[in-house]
């Protein structure tokens, strides 16, 4: 049986803790996740064990466009994902996964067992959504379940980014992706730590959850280095719900908007989001009032959030908050 959400969510963070110090936006010390046993394999730590893989596997399937992103940056190539039903939905730097030379693994949520089983892929990679299928994936190929621990998000990125530049040896890649995201990072730190107060808004339907710290959504707080308006309540997965009293009565500064209907095509230019924020107490905010609502890239965050989509946050957050200066 697969293991529980949770319990895979303490074990991602165990490990992750348990492999190195804590992110720090300065540099940071290397995380020994990927140490060689051999010249042609890895020991690699994912979020449920470590495990031994043969270096450069060549049938590689990926369900998870946060590694993907990895892969891309790393120059990895990619046998098989999970193909959009329609072109567009990918973050435009991954718009080239959408077709071409891909056969396709089936929907995380129900992966495609009986391709995986004709194209016999070298290695899988799980993530999130795929999480349940695990155990299954293992009776097929060598499998990483490689879903980034949110609550130390910059720390597993990294870490995700060392291992997969050890397993395809590509690690001056790797260290030149984590340079450049923590030099995004460094740069927009200290100008976010004297921003003010903020909070992070996902809407979905006609619900608003909030997220802060160690949250899914958390970075915004958690390494960009604004204030929480609030504490807030929340898991590995889903936010606080919250209302428009709760926005006022936190009176945030800076309000930060994913809107995940977006992402499904439900909500051109944001609509549904804006429709829900369009009322008297979110317009008597400070953030309303100085006009700091700003609507994140959701087709980035919800759908794929790896190492450029956080690049690309802190860089567009920089340039908000220098010209707000």
């Amino acid at each position: 049986m697969p293991l529980h959400r949770l319990t895979r969510a303490c074990l991602a963070s165990c490990l992750l803790l348990t492999a190195g110090a804590g992110f720090t936006t300065a540099a940071t010390a290397a995380i020994p996740a990927a140490a060689s046993t051999a010249s042609d394999s890895v020991a690699i730590t994912d979020s449920i064990n470590t495990q031994t893989i043969k270096k450069n596997p060549k049938n590689v399937v990926v369900y998870d466009l946060a590694i993907l992103e990895i892969l891309d940056v790393l120059g990895v190539k990619v046998s098989g994902l999970s193909l959009p039903q329609k072109k567009g939905s990918f973050p435009p730097f991954l718009s080239q996964y959408e077709s071409g030379p891909y056969y396709n693994a089936g929907n995380p949520f129900k992966p495609d067992f009986e391709t995986l089983r004709k194209e016999k892929p070298d290695l899988i990679i799980g993530g999130e959504r795929a999480f349940e299928s695990t155990d299954k994936f293992r009776e097929i190929a060598p499998t990483l379940e490689m879903t980034l621990d949110h609550a130390h998000l910059l720390q597993s990125l990294e870490q995700r980014t060392r291992s997969l530049g050890e397993l395809f040896d590509r690690q001056p890649q790797a260290e030149a992706a984590i340079k450049a995201l923590e030099e995004d990072v460094n740069k927009v730190r200290p100008l976010a730590e004297k921003a003010g107060t903020a909070m992070t808004i996902l809407t979905t339907g006609d619900k608003l959850m909030g997220y802060g710290s160690g949250g899914k959504y958390g970075f915004i707080t958690d390494f960009i280095g604004f204030k929480d308006a609030t504490p807030l309540t929340h898991n590995s997965r889903f936010g606080e719900v919250i209302d428009s009293a709760r926005i006022a009565k936190a009176n945030p500064q800076w309000i930060f908007v994913i809107d995940r209907d977006s992402v499904l095509g439900k909500s051109p230019g944001y609509s549904n989001a804006r429709k829900l924020l369009d009322n008297a107490d979110v317009k008597g905010t400070d953030a309303a009032k100085n006009n700091r609502i700003i609507y994140l890239n959701a087709q980035e965050i919800y759908g794929s959030g790896g190492i450029t989509t956080y690049r690309n946050q802190a860089q567009r957050i920089y340039q908000l908050l220098k010209d707000a200066k």
